[in-house]
């Protein structure tokens, strides 16, 4: 997932914000009348410190009503029906890179779903590296494939051989993946997977799972947050859900982003995650909350970083994605508390499904796909056979549509 390069985010300043969303906005917003009606007036009214803290409870009492309904997780049913898939379809699977557990987990998601179907499912190392995904793309097209699935590997990334998929007649699916058009060019995907009805599209799945991450951090740290962050300066999802994170993060007076660690492409498959983490750790020694969009980060540094930092039970640490060790390490209060985890099989499913439709000339529908808070509270309930088990059965619900039950 680590592709399509942004630019480094400056560190954010503390700012009173209406909120985006519930609660919290109401009480902003009320807060700031109620000032400039007493002074407009004449009237004494609440001092500043008194408003801060009328806002902030607003922020912590929005967060603290979240946390319940994340723990359930917001997914939605598969698609019911579907297009009768085509025969003997040859379908190439282009991992962002097998060292990252999500994309590897989409793959084989993507892979099994493929093989149920008949089809032929090849699958294709990205490493990380556009060069590499490039050459996957240009492989697929001499091998005659008729769609190509991209595991979180984004537009920018790879756009002449998108173009000549285009011009070969080669339908290609993003999956957690964004299309050229998310920053002003043409889009270039055939198709791209639908979330849930609530969250439809890429940005407003990344938006949503983003301010749920710092809803967790606000909770947890009882609306005194000062955390760190981690994204992929090449992953345009996890500078969004990143983005998302600190603004919601801001509506709480009393919280702050501390340190921003822009992890590079070089960072990841260099081992420098532990080191830059330590760095940005011993510059705010008064963190107390570590977040982040990708518990990869954990495996590649992050959770020896955080259990060897002997801060380990002050820190209050969230990642995303719900891989099997990351639920391990939840268990064992093992350098992480929470993850916000989504089933990655079921992306690789609803690639397929996508690909269906979209070789029988039909549009891509919504796929149910949601996300659950997973922490020490319910990591054994969902954990089934050391992987990330969601509230719902997708690959019975596929099969039946698909008409292979």
């Amino acid at each position: 997932m680590f592709q399509t390069s942004t630019s480094g985010r400056p560190k954010p300043s503390i700012t009173f914000q209406t909120s985006a969303a519930g609660n919290g906005k109401k009480a902003g917003t009320f807060a700031i009348l109620l000032v400039a009606l007493l002074t407009a007036s004449g009237c004494s009214g609440p001092s500043g410190s008194d408003v801060r803290q009328a806002f902030d409870e607003a922020a912590l009492s929005s967060a603290s009503q979240s946390i319940d309904a994340l723990r359930a997780g917001n997914y939605e049913e598969p698609p019911s029906e579907a297009p009768t898939p085509v025969k003997d379809a040859n379908i190439w699977i282009v991992s962002c890179g097998q060292m990252s557990a999500g994309c590897a987990g989409i793959s084989a998601g993507a892979q099994e779903a493929a093989s149920s179907l008949g089809w032929e499912a090849n699958l294709c190392d990205g490493k990380l590296d556009p060069g590499a995904m490039s050459a996957c793309v240009r492989s697929a097209i001499t091998a005659g494939a008729d769609s190509v699935v991209l595991a979180g590997i984004d537009c920018q990334a790879i756009q002449q051989p998108l173009l000549e998929a285009r011009t070969a007649g080669v339908e290609t699916v993003g999956v957690l993946a964004f299309d050229c058009d998310s920053s002003g060019g043409e889009p270039l995907f055939s198709a791209s997977t639908k979330f849930t009805t609530q969250y439809p599209t890429l940005k407003e799945w990344a938006d949503a799972s983003g301010r749920a991450r710092a809803d967790w951090v606000i909770d947890a740290t009882s609306g005194n947050a000062k955390a760190i962050t981690l994204f992929a300066l090449s992953s345009t999802i996890t500078t969004v859900q990143n983005d998302a994170f600190v603004k919601r993060i801001q509506e709480c007076s009393s919280c702050s982003v501390s340190e921003g660690v822009a992890l590079s492409d070089g960072d990841l498959g260099g081992g420098q995650v532990r080191a830059k983490f330590e760095s940005a750790l011993l510059k705010s020694p008064e963190a107390n909350a570590v977040a982040t969009p990708a518990d990869t980060f954990f495996l590649l540094g992050l959770e020896t970083a955080i259990t060897g930092s002997g801060k380990s039970d002050s820190l209050h640490t969230i990642g995303g994605e719900g891989n099997g060790q990351n639920l391990d390490f939840i268990a064992k209060n093992q350098g992480e508390d929470a993850t916000l985890a989504v089933a990655n099989g079921w992306l690789g499913y609803a690639a397929v499904d996508t690909a269906i439709r979209v070789l029988a000339g039909q549009p891509g529908v919504t796929q149910g796909i949601g996300f659950q808070l997973v922490d020490k509270d319910n990591v054994a309930d969902v954990t089934l056979a050391g992987h990330y088990n969601p509230p719902v059965d997708y690959i019975a619900a596929y099969r039946k549509a698909w008409g292979l039950q």
